[in-house]
């Protein structure tokens, strides 16, 4: 019950802000979830049978955490000795080659690390990983929309046994009530609470709107100044 209440009602309210500021700023996108959902739905209430077909509102629910994670950094501690493969720098000389499914070379050396240690996962370093997201600073939910999508460079929800209990919950809240606000409201940014800046770019705008701190989860800094307007 502690973890539904503390880690999922804070976690997931500043993802949903985060969520549909993003929207706001990007109406093409935004246009292509109301579509999306419309067809879902035939102007009917959504029931929980709709969750499954909602996959946009899923994506664009992934993007914002693979954008603005709640955590920045997981910390695991290692259960037995383990051998890592890390990058090696060129002039290592126990370096050794390797190719990547893709076809990549890239260059290793082993780490051992003892058991009993504590290793750090930098979060932000995996989701904006060129490697593994094209183009990492853009909103771009499509990522998530195919089978293929990079399940292991995505751990907004931890990963595979320590995985966080309360992740289908937290889609399924987040998926209705994106759902709701998207089917009867265009999002917009308020103009008069946050004016433009004369020669600012799209990211440096998103970018000032959305500047966030990591306290104990990453929140936003400011209020976000949204308009709703009925449809």
């Amino acid at each position: 019950m502690f973890a539904f209440l503390f880690a999922g009602y804070e976690t997931t309210a500043h993802a949903l802000g985060y969520a549909l500021a993003l929207l706001a700023l990007d109406e093409v996108e935004q246009q292509q979830l109301y579509d999306h959902i419309k067809d879902v739905l035939q102007d009917q209430e959504p029931v929980f049978e709709d969750v499954l077909k909602l996959t946009r509102v899923l994506a664009v629910f992934f993007e914002t955490l693979r954008l603005y994670p709640a955590l920045s950094e997981l910390t695991r501690y290692v259960e037995e000795d383990t051998t890592f493969l890390v990058p090696a720098a060129l002039s290592e000389p126990d370096a050794a080659d390797f190719s990547t499914p893709g076809g990549e070379e890239l260059r290793r050396t082993e780490a051992f690390v003892p058991q009993g240690s504590e290793v750090r996962l930098d979060l932000l370093a995996l989701h904006y990983n060129p490697r593994y997201w094209p183009d990492p600073y853009k909103f771009q939910p499509d990522r998530f929309m195919g089978p293929n999508w990079p399940r292991d460079a995505f751990v907004s929800f931890y990963a595979k046994s320590r995985s966080c209990v309360g992740r289908r919950f937290s889609e399924v809240e987040a998926i209705a009530i994106i759902t709701l606000i998207i089917h009867k409201y265009k999002v917009s940014i308020d103009p008069v609470k946050f004016p433009g800046v004369v020669g600012e770019s799209k990211p440096q705008r998103r970018e000032r709107l959305l500047k966030s701190a990591n306290s104990v989860t990453t929140t936003p800094c400011g209020a976000i100044p949204l308009i709703f307007t009925r449809r």
